[in-house]
């Protein structure tokens, strides 16, 4: 169990964090407002007028941005359609709430490095000291500050903040990217991304025209799409924009960094080095990345910078079904208890197109290419619009199902109804099914005994930013669908594979129809997961949100880059701090680390890092040898436990609470997952378990002999 213990000392504090993930209840905090006492006899309680100051100075200080802002707004500093900034921009984009709240934050921020610098620092206090000082204190009451606070406190109520299992890590206490213990720069994010790529090359015997990694033996892409799916529904990190909504762009045309006078304060652009094995053929020395967008503290309280969470904080398809009545009045047909689709007429029907502002969620122009969802990322690629379009179907039949069976239900009942037993299909399917597997079965079995999480509801940063993003090691270049199924043998008797889609290509491109959805969900439940490890395919390690340039060369950004670019915007501790916390052990150097990864994973980081302390989250996550039965290792295990913990056990409607209490019958079955799959799509059959490759202890069940889903639910008379 993670605890806090206080010890004193001279001047401050020691914070001892433990964790024992058998009886797993991470520390989180949803701000970090804990008062360390005692500061030193320096640092004076700070006065009505000092906060006044600041709230003032916060204020006239985005006077200035916005100036600049607008001088940016009118010079070529803009994110051109189709480019990957677009792309980039679509998988985080702001609600008109969040750039609102982001705005107020950004005020309060400025605020707080204003007491620090003119209150603390100047006394020669350090910086964590220093913030935990100023987080002391309330805006004062009256200030125009505290008005702004409190009317976007009220107002964002569908936004949360993210909660955070460790204290932040930001170099000044508050919000600039962490450096090292020793306080020299950490290495680039895209060098860090590069070097594993090229070890993964050379350890892998991988050549230029075969990128792909090393495969996951016994494990399917669905482990990864749904672990993406999961991600939409909890997580929704958004970009910060400029005060109007404006986004912002860090990189002229020539993929090089804007002067300073172009140049927005969030921008954070990944460098690319002159030597890059990839880049440098192409001129390229800059990649668009923006820093998230800062929430506002719901207590108007000073202090670190914390980021806003657009998603949920419960597994309540959201992604499907919005995260308020506003998204909610856009997808539902308000007729038989539906939601929209394509064709109406179709119990497999698609999702709906998007009828206008097409730039506004997807890449391509192809007029037909971009849907509605509850989440504008059921764009980001086929495996993502193929599990939207699954359960907009479930629900759809479910719906039709509980007309015939109770027409005396009006439009609401049936709706309500049928999203109550989707959200229970989705969630059982996650803590049964895909839980065991990915963390193991004895983790599995922890989330479901567990009674008891800490305080805060709130999805962790970890899980957000780092934690849930293992999915995308495990996704191939290419989706093949091997058509031995379909009788397709070549004249040597071998299977043909027909490539349903290259990654690099499908990126908020994607085009899905009635049957390329049963296409993708066979090819998905057939074929084999790459490897999890530090080996990204090149579609995502340099195609990511691919864009042409000279002569036609294609190229993109690199997805692991920017998870370690972002875990360091969010201020994530390095890897060490949690691992010693989800193990209990304490890590002093590298020869600590060979308990949880192999030697040669240890020497590669060894050629990347100063130090072992410098090891990024995700980096040393990835490197880290899988659990025995498990996909991950402890220190993503960790995380991705507590954060199903959590969820759990703070939300009154999941599916253990509500199945007995309303009579729910026909969703316990261990073979759910392929039920789902044979009653919304053509699949013929499908193997008992989609997350584990076909075998004989996991054999197909016949689509066409199964009482599959819904027609196997059933409720109490009543």
């Amino acid at each position: 169990m993670f605890r806090l213990q206080l010890y004193s000392f001279s001047i401050i504090l020691v914070i001892i964090l433990t964790i024992d993930c058998h009886s797993l209840s991470l520390h989180g905090s949803r701000h970090e407002s804990t008062t360390l006492q005692p500061f030193p006899d320096i640092l004076k309680p700070l006065t009505e007028n000092d906060l006044n100051k600041a709230a003032t100075m916060g204020i006239n200080l985005m006077e200035k941005q916005k100036r600049l802002e607008n001088h940016i707004a009118h010079s070529p500093a803009q994110v051109s359609y189709g480019t990957i900034s677009h792309g980039l921009l679509l998988e985080s984009l702001p609600t008109n709430e969040s750039i609102r709240e982001n705005y107020v934050g950004d005020i309060i921020l400025k605020a707080t490095k204003h007491l620090m610098n003119s209150k603390c620092r100047s006394h020669g206090v350090s910086n964590n000291i220093c913030a935990s000082y100023v987080s002391q204190y309330r805006i004062p009451e009256g200030s125009s500050l505290k008005n702004l606070c409190l009317e976007e406190s009220q107002k964002s109520n569908q936004n949360t903040i993210y909660r955070r299992l460790l204290p932040n890590n930001y170099k000044d206490g508050v919000y600039e990217f962490p450096v090292s213990d020793m306080k020299y720069q950490l290495p680039d994010a895209r060098y860090i991304a590069e070097q594993l790529f090229i070890a993964s090359n050379t350890v892998n015997k991988r050549t230029k025209q075969d990128t792909e990694s090393q495969i996951d033996l016994s494990r399917t892409i669905a482990i990864a799409q749904w672990a993406a799916f999961i991600e939409q529904d909890l997580a929704r990190t958004v970009q910060r924009t400029m005060h109007d909504g404006t986004p912002i762009e860090c990189c002229d045309k020539m993929y090089r960094k804007f002067a300073p006078r172009s140049l927005h304060s969030a921008c954070h652009p990944l460098a690319i080095k002159d030597n890059d094995i990839f880049y440098k053929k192409l001129g390229v020395s800059c990649l668009n990345y923006v820093r998230s967008a800062i929430a506002v503290n719901p207590q108007c309280k000073f202090g670190a910078a914390n980021q806003i969470n657009q998603a949920t904080n419960r597994l309540d398809l959201s992604q499907i079904y919005g995260v308020n009545d506003a998204d909610l009045r856009k997808i539902r047909k308000y007729h038989g208890g539906k939601l929209h689709t394509h064709d109406e007429r179709s119990p497999l029907a698609n999702l709906p197109y998007v009828d206008d502002q097409k730039s506004k969620y997807c890449r391509s122009n192809d007029s037909e290419s971009c849907y509605i969802s509850g989440d504008p990322r059921v764009n980001s690629n086929p495996y993502s619009m193929a599990l939207h379009t699954i359960f907009l179907r479930s629900h759809n039949k479910i719906a039709s199902d509980l007309g015939q069976r109770h027409p005396q239900w009006n439009d609401d009942e049936l709706f309500h109804m049928s999203r109550l037993l989707n959200t229970i299909i989705y969630q059982r399917i996650i803590y049964e099914e895909w839980a065991p597997i990915v963390l193991g079965k004895e983790s599995a079995e922890r989330i479901l005994l567990s009674t008891y999480t800490q305080d805060g509801n709130e999805v962790s940063n970890e899980f957000a930013t780092v934690g849930i993003r293992f999915y995308n090691t495990m996704f191939p270049g290419n989706l093949l669908l091997t058509e031995e199924l379909s009788n397709n043998i070549d004249v040597n008797n071998r299977s043909i594979q027909m490539e349903l889609f290259k990654l690099q290509d499908v990126q908020y491109r994607g085009h899905v129809n009635r049957q390329s959805v049963t296409k993708i969900m066979t090819a998905v439940t057939s074929q084999h997961a790459m490897a999890l490890d530090t080996s990204y395919v090149e579609d995502l390690s340099n195609q990511l949100y691919q864009t042409t340039y000279k002569e036609g060369e294609t190229f993109g950004s690199d997805s692991l880059a920017l998870d370690i670019q972002r875990s360091r915007d969010h201020g994530l501790q390095s890897y060490i701090k949690y691992l010693s916390a989800c193990k209990n052990t304490e890590i002093h150097s590298w020869s600590d680390l060979i308990t949880v990864m192999k030697p040669k994973d240890i020497n590669i980081l060894m050629q990347i890092y100063q130090s072992v302390s410098d090891i990024d989250l995700i980096v040393g996550a990835l490197s880290e040898i899988p659990l025995p039965g498990a996909l991950l290792g402890p220190t993503m295990q960790c995380i991705i436990e507590e954060q199903l913990i959590n969820t759990k056990v703070h939300d009154p409607s999941f599916y253990k609470n509500v199945i007995d209490d309303i009579g729910i019958q026909g969703v316990g079955s261990d073979t759910l997952s392929a039920k789902l799959l044979c009653g919304t799509t053509l699949m013929d059959h499908v193997q008992r378990n989609i997350f584990l490759i076909h075998s004989s202890s996991n054999p197909f069940i016949d689509c066409s002999k199964v009482d599959h889903f819904p027609n196997n639910i059933r409720l109490k008379a009543n």
